[in-house]
């Protein structure tokens, strides 16, 4: 579109000059997850309230890792170093595993989430492969769905 009254140009480049000189003319939200705004803009953090008490996926990766590495360096010498490097090396492939039992959990029961296991465990073919699935879903429960830890 083009706009050739000079008027009108010369509005458009003072409308445009006001508002990116204008502190408010970008909108920036407050960095909470929940937050109340009142007239006056200031912001109250009510995070803690929306979230039910619930982590933040940071928080449960930060945890389910921590917990993995303690238990892989508490595990019998033979299956150990294996264990340690598995989360060391590849520790978003466990957080990625530990979430995708609890998708299992969730949307297909007990039962598939455990063949899943011990067929993961069995690709492995090792008392630490076995150990590592173990351990991922026992700590998936914990950490990332312990809403379904009865089923």
């Amino acid at each position: 579109m083009k706009i050739s009254h000079p008027l009108l140009q010369g509005a458009l480049v003072l409308l445009w000059g006001v508002s990116a000189l204008s502190p408010k003319a970008i909108a920036r939200e407050p960095d909470f997850l929940c937050y109340w705004q009142d007239d006056s803009g200031a912001v109250v953090d009510l995070s803690s309230l929306c979230s039910g008490g619930r982590r933040s996926p940071e928080d449960a990766n930060t945890l389910f890792l921590r917990d993995f590495q303690a238990i892989a360096r508490q595990s019998p010498a033979s299956i150990q170093p294996d264990l340690v490097s598995s989360i060391t090396d590849f520790p978003d492939s466990a957080i990625a595993a530990a979430k995708t039992t609890c998708r299992v959990l969730r949307f297909a029961g007990p039962a598939a989430a455990q063949q899943r296991k011990t067929r993961l465990a069995a690709l492995a073919a090792s008392a630490s492969g076995s150990a590592r699935q173990d351990l991922i879903y026992t700590l998936a429960l914990q950490h990332y769905c312990p809403d379904l830890a009865g089923r």
